[in-house]
């Protein structure tokens, strides 16, 4: 993968969070309210539900988008499983954040 694959898959990585983190917060809220830990909840949308519920709409919203990426390099299943594994980094780090804080 170059330098060009890359910026691409972070591109679309941001979109995908763009619309994740709102989803995955109002999980947390919603987490939160039932009696869960607020961080812990946000953790595990980001990855999980936010994250499938996100890659649902850009889907949705954006579908023709793939056939750029495709024309660059990048298959669409390559992008959801990359943007994954980065959204579980962020989760992972938020997880170690939360650990030293208390």
């Amino acid at each position: 993968m170059n330098a060009r694959q890359f910026s691409l898959l972070f591109n679309y990585h941001l979109e995908i969070q763009s619309i994740n983190i709102p989803f995955s917060f109002l999980a947390a809220l919603v987490g939160y309210a039932t009696g869960w830990n607020f961080l812990t909840s946000f953790i595990v949308s980001l990855v999980t539900g936010g994250y499938f519920l996100a890659s649902y709409f850009f889907e949705r919203r954006r579908k023709h988008e793939y056939y750029f990426y495709y024309n660059k390099g990048l298959t669409r299943t390559g992008l959801i499983a990359y943007s994954w594994l980065l959204a579980g980094l962020l989760a992972f780090l938020i997880a170690i954040v939360k650990s030293i804080i208390r």
